[in-house]
């Protein structure tokens, strides 16, 4: 079922705001080396040296975090330097 939400023009405003603001800082973080390395669940398991179900449970448990960039999910290297 499709849900239809009428916004007033501010929160419109607000909305369109928030969305560049966010596609800039990723496409700054692209441009910059700030990007670190984006890893699969499996790679992620070999460099931490548990199985890939103990990294599925520690994103579910919030001890690690996906992102997606450009188009890809996945954890960030720099996420594993947290947790190990």
């Amino acid at each position: 079922m499709d849900t239809i939400v009428r916004l007033a023009d501010s929160d419109r405003a607000l909305l369109a705001e928030l969305t560049y603001q966010l596609k800039r800082r990723n496409d700054l973080d692209e441009q910059s080396g700030a990007r670190d390395e984006l890893l699969t669940c499996t790679q992620a398991a070999d460099i931490l040296g548990v199985t890939r179900q103990t990294v599925s449970l520690m994103l579910r448990r919030n001890r690690l975090h996906k992102v997606t960039r450009g188009g890809r999910t996945g954890i960030l290297r720099s996420e594993l330097e947290k947790v190990s």
